[in-house]
């Protein structure tokens, strides 16, 4: 058996997020991915065994760097719950900034895949959300965010907030840029969520 090489399999993911941000995952071509990539079409089925594996594995990546950034910025004891509220918003608006058609397979494709694959989509997506969730805990516990705090709601507001920004902001860039969203979504959030004690 051949070693798969590891510089294909980005070339296939990275032409894959271009292929699904302009067509859509439904419409979205394994051929096409192949061309961009610059690869045969049988190549692809030996890394994947399709297309929707395809699509699990980027939003796999996307996750795991977040979780994973995340977690590192948590255990920093030199940060209080606002701070790492303000770089939990950095952390998913800097994954986006640099990589629009990441940003619109995520606005596009995720919530579908969640409701429909829920089995198979990454377990990071619910790491990253319950580190999340603790840090705001953390905020609500030490009375630096309100007491009567839903963090389950928060949860809710953050993640369609978020997808609904990305959204406005690929639908309309010229008019909305990213870093002026970033930093309202901030002061929205931390307006909604600070004990003003």
């Amino acid at each position: 058996m051949r070693k798969k090489d590891g510089k294909k399999e980005i070339a296939i993911v990275e032409a894959a997020i271009q292929v699904i941000a302009k067509d859509g995952y439904h419409h979205a071509k394994v051929h096409k991915i192949a061309e961009i990539a610059g690869i045969a079409v049988g190549s692809i089925y030996s890394y994947y065994d399709d297309k929707l594996n395809i699509l699990l594995s980027i939003f796999d990546n996307v996750w795991k760097k977040l979780y994973t950034d995340l977690a590192e910025l948590n255990e920093n004891p030199g940060l209080n719950p606002v701070e790492k509220l303000d770089r939990l918003f950095d952390l998913i608006f800097d994954v986006f900034e640099t990589n629009q058609p990441l940003a619109m397979v995520f606005v596009q494709e995720q919530n579908a895949l969640v409701r429909d694959h829920k089995d198979e989509f990454t377990p990071y997506f619910e790491k990253y959300i319950a580190l999340g969730e603790a840090i705001v805990s953390e905020g609500k516990d030490t009375g630096v965010f309100r007491s009567d705090l839903n963090i389950s709601a928060f949860r809710t507001f953050y993640l369609a907030g978020v997808s609904a920004l990305l959204h406005l902001w690929l639908d309309k860039p010229e008019a909305m840029q990213l870093p002026e969203i970033r930093v309202q979504a901030k002061q929205y959030a931390k307006v909604g969520i600070l004990n003003s004690k």
